[in-house]
């Protein structure tokens, strides 16, 4: 695949631009001339292959045929007519990339997760002919590709009187500048998603050739390998193409893509589709992410954010007035503003299936006699389950008692209301010294859509409404400082955070498995380098070193 990709750059020092052209019926003439050509991005000047030798095949899957295509073809309308095609539905088109084929087992997987949902056309764009070739080759035959599939969409148009607004195209690499190709031929079309469309040939190019926001009504793309081509070996573009641009874990390296080489290559999956992920892993990431989102689209909100690194360090935790949008299949519920475009995005995911994540903001404010240089875990529990400890600072800090530390937490589950949270704590170093720290409150903020808690969690409007924030009202402790557990239940408002503060203890009242505020777990001391528990501060005296609690919201 990289010799593939390569060799061709380096044939390019040796190649004469001259400009030619190739006809072909029904679809048109092709040119090698500029924009397609004679360019930086572009060094190569080739000419399509003609449709015979490319061969594109249209395989038609709908509810009916869920795991067995019916091939139509736009000069035989026939095939249309005895297929399951049905003009009254929506018809998504799906296209892969360089290297990859249409019957591909990731093309049907997506088609049957939009068939869980909606009952659509769905379409697998077969182009290998074309895309297994020299990279340099099939950035070329894949105008072919889209002139054959916009024939196609012009055969349901006039037969069918089909229209461009039930069109939807999803590409991965290659396959989404042809969606941008067709786009450009059939005026109209309702929306284009872009799955980590293709850097190389395509980066800071012209429009003309590449996908674009005006190419459909709505464009959405997902990037997950814009890295630096050289050295990263890179296959995605970093460029925005969309309305609006979605970067989940920086845009450039995916979770779970470290495998050393010879676990990767010898996959599970088999040894084709092993190399596949041993060499391009970050790419084939995104349609993997997206045929997810079809199934968990909660799991996938994404926050409006300049660059990743903001992102992590949770300065980009609000949402506009309509809500963040949801990457991937649901993306098109977020209300673009006209005229605006390359709106960007991002959200963490998981390193494997299930990717999808939900994120909080936790912040936790340390009580403590001294200073210690460590990091704490959090987990958080409701009734849809707990999470794992979620290690908050990075890396080792400073600890200060009386110092609020707020981080982000993407969860790997949606607990519901947030009813405990674990608190734990490290030193960095190994001391036989005793040392306690414990926390005085934690805040929970629910960062996700108001309106996709309050479907899940359902309960009285009061306690789940739409706030003006976005966020969910969370039922809470409020407890008096001065009182020993007194506790009373109150919904808060968005600038409120979703806060429990922790009863004080008298000096001869240390909290025990009496409270049923703060449930006894493990007793016993613990000191030193072992996680250590969370220990509660009374109003005077010593600070208490103790059993590990959780800390209850209810």
């Amino acid at each position: 695949m990289f010799l593939l990709f390569c060799l061709p750059l380096v044939a390019a020092m040796f190649t004469t631009l001259q400009a030619n052209e190739v006809c072909y019926e029904h679809l048109g003439c092709f040119s090698d001339d500029y924009p397609y050509s004679g360019t930086e991005q572009r060094p190569i000047a080739k000419l399509p292959w003609p449709p015979e030798k490319i061969n594109t095949r249209f395989l038609l899957f709908t509810r009916q045929n869920q795991n067995a295509w019916q091939q139509i073809e736009a000069r035989n309308p026939g095939t249309i007519n005895s297929s399951n095609f049905e003009e009254t539905r929506q018809t998504a088109f799906v296209v892969h990339g360089f290297i990859d084929k249409g019957d591909e087992s990731w093309l049907e997987d997506i088609c049957r997760a939009m068939f869980s949902r909606d009952d659509v056309n769905c379409i697998c764009v077969d182009w290998v002919g074309g895309s297994r070739t020299w990279y340099s080759q099939a950035v070329n035959n894949l105008r072919v590709v889209a002139a054959e599939a916009a024939f196609l969409i012009s055969v349901l148009q006039d037969t069918y009187g089909y229209t461009a607004d039930q069109i939807y195209l999803v590409g991965h690499s290659l396959g989404a500048h042809i969606a941008g190709e067709i786009g450009k031929r059939i005026p109209g079309i309702k929306r284009i998603t872009g799955l980590d469309p293709a850097g190389p040939f395509f980066q800071n190019c012209d429009p003309l050739v590449r996908l674009d926001p005006t190419d459909a009504d709505f464009v959405d793309a997902i990037h997950t390998d814009a890295a630096p081509m050289i050295p990263d070996i890179a296959f995605g573009m970093k460029q925005p193409v969309g309305h609006v641009d979605f970067y989940p874990n920086g845009g450039e390296e995916m979770p779970g893509c470290e495998k050393n080489t010879l676990s990767t290559i010898l996959d599970i999956e088999g040894l084709w589709e092993g190399t596949r992920n041993f060499f391009a892993c970050n790419h084939l990431r995104s349609y993997k992410f997206y045929t997810e989102t079809i199934q968990i689209p909660e799991g996938f909100i994404a926050y409006p954010c300049d660059n990743y690194d903001d992102f992590t360090q949770g300065k980009c935790a609000t949402c506009p007035d309509g809500g963040c949008p949801k990457m991937g299949y649901l993306a098109n519920t977020y209300a673009i503003t006209p005229g605006v475009v390359n709106e960007l995005f991002y959200l963490n995911t998981g390193a494997k299936t299930t990717y999808s994540r939900w994120r909080y903001e936790v912040s936790v404010t340390l009580t403590g006699l001294s200073n210690e240089d460590g990091t704490f875990r959090i987990a958080l529990y409701g009734p849809n389950g707990n999470t794992n400890e979620h290690q908050m600072p990075p890396s080792y800090v400073k600890l200060i008692p009386g110092e609020t530390y707020t981080y982000s937490l993407d969860a790997e589950i949606f607990v519901g209301e947030p009813s405990k949270v674990k608190f734990l704590w490290q030193r960095e170093h190994f001391s036989i010294l005793p040392s306690s720290f414990g926390v005085s409150s934690i805040s929970v903020v629910a960062l996700f859509n108001g309106n996709t808690i309050k479907d899940i969690l359902g309960g009285p409007p009061a306690l789940h409404g739409n706030l003006a924030a976005g966020f969910p009202a969370i039922r809470a402790v409020s407890a008096h400082p001065a009182l020993l557990l007194g506790a009373t239940h109150s919904v808060l408002s968005a600038s409120d955070l979703c806060k429990v503060l922790l009863g004080h203890p008298s000096e001869n009242q240390p909290l025990d498995q009496t409270s049923n505020r703060l449930p006894l777990l493990w007793p016993g001391m613990l000191a030193g380098s072992m996680w250590s528990p969370a220990v509660k501060t009374p109003l005077t005296g010593n600070v208490h070193s103790g059993p590990r609690y959780l800390v209850s919201l209810e």
